[in-house]
């Protein structure tokens, strides 16, 4: 099996090494406890411990920016003499090298994946938690009056319909739900899916008007 001798991984997969897999895959739209199952069924393993991959340390290789031959120095504070602890209330200076050694993944590939971890990042900061079963569209639509993701819920039909379907599916503003007092409107899913065809991200109106959102 194909084995990487460079990074502190043994792995046997489609990519060359575990540290281009999660990259790749990760890339590719996959969520990162998938990209854990997939190395872990595989048999990959950590070079320092005979452990499984886990959520954390998957995100930290995503973030660390050796793997495309790069080197920050000075990460943290000086650390104190007697604490042996970072000190923040020091004054320090990072520098950034590019280029450094020789990169495990392509620069575009580290580019790519550091796009979509800003992009989870702001929609954190904005308040969305998206999970493994969360709607493709959750995270990319917002309330214009609150600032609040819309959320998609269930209703049942007060009268039952000749299709004899007795639910339906409507997008609402979370804030709304929570009691912040916004008025902003509810969406029909239907709609919503029509009319946010092409956009990445949207904000709903007071007038429920979708609006592209950069």
């Amino acid at each position: 099996p194909p084995q990487w001798s460079k990074a502190p991984f043994l792995f046997s997969g489609l990519c060359n090494s575990p540290i281009q897999h999660i990259f790749t895959r990760y890339a590719e739209g996959a969520g990162i406890r998938e990209i854990c199952r997939e190395l872990n069924k595989q048999g990959a393993k950590r070079y320092r411990a005979e452990k499984p991959f886990t959520h954390q340390i998957v995100r930290h290789i995503l973030s660390n920016e050796s793997y495309v031959g790069d080197k920050r120095l000075q990460k943290k504070p000086p650390c104190d003499f007697l604490t042996k602890k970072p000190d923040p209330t020091q004054p320090y200076s990072t520098n950034y090298l590019t280029d450094d050694h020789e990169a495990i993944v392509s620069r575009e590939l580290w580019n790519t994946a550091q796009e979509r971890r800003k992009s989870e990042e702001d929609a954190r900061e904005a308040g969305v938690r998206r999970q493994g079963n969360s709607h493709e569209l959750y995270g990319r639509i917002f309330c214009e009056q609150c600032g609040e993701p819309y959320v998609q819920r269930t209703f049942t039909k007060r009268a039952a319909a000749q299709d004899g379907n007795r639910y339906y599916k409507v997008w609402c503003c979370r804030g709304r739900r929570n009691g912040n007092g916004c008025k902003n409107p509810n969406v029909a899913d239907a709609e919503l899916v029509e009319r946010i065809a092409g956009i990445d991200r949207a904000v709903i109106t007071c007038e429920g008007e979708v609006r592209r959102f950069d």
